[in-house]
């Protein structure tokens, strides 16, 4: 079990860190981006292997936690979150569902690519929502003086 960890975390540290390099992201953050992705991945592969989750909802809870450790670095190293965001998610973006989707439809397979198509689209969705709470419990709790001022916080 501890080396499935190992591996699965291995590998989507280096996917991640080959992105920050691809995407020109300060060297200063290439290793965190790395950890952030290889951090998802693992939440991922947990959930959905020794768990059973589905893997609609492993995708939001990862992509949450993506959000987190993003956050997180970004506060510590004083850029912009999605330095650390961006590589983060290319582990759990679909592209095998995609490509097979792009593939049932040229080879005429309506009914499979409709399938592969949904399960691309409920991927891309639960990415997308996982980041989305995340950055609404952020906003609502990043401000510590937000119930001192008695106002409303407005992003």
């Amino acid at each position: 079990m501890f080396f499935d960890f190992v591996i699965q975390f291995g590998s989507s540290f280096i996917t991640a860190l080959g992105f920050s390099i691809l995407y020109n992201i300060p060297r200063k953050t290439i290793i965190p981006s790395g950890i952030t992705g290889a951090i998802g991945w693992t939440v991922y592969f947990f959930l959905t292997v020794y768990l059973s989750t589905a893997e609609f909802l492993a995708t939001i809870l990862a992509s949450f936690i993506i959000a987190f450790v993003s956050q997180m670095f970004a506060r510590k190293f004083k850029t912009p979150v999605i330095i650390f965001t961006l590589p983060g998610l290319i582990p759990l973006v679909p592209g095998e569902a995609a490509y097979n989707m792009m593939r049932a439809f040229v080879e005429g397979n309506t009914n499979l690519g409709l399938q592969y198509g949904t399960e691309t689209f409920l991927t891309a969705g639960a990415l997308a929502l996982g980041l989305s709470i995340n950055g609404a419990v952020f906003q609502l709790f990043s401000s510590r003086d937000l119930f001192k001022r008695g106002t409303k916080y407005v992003p």
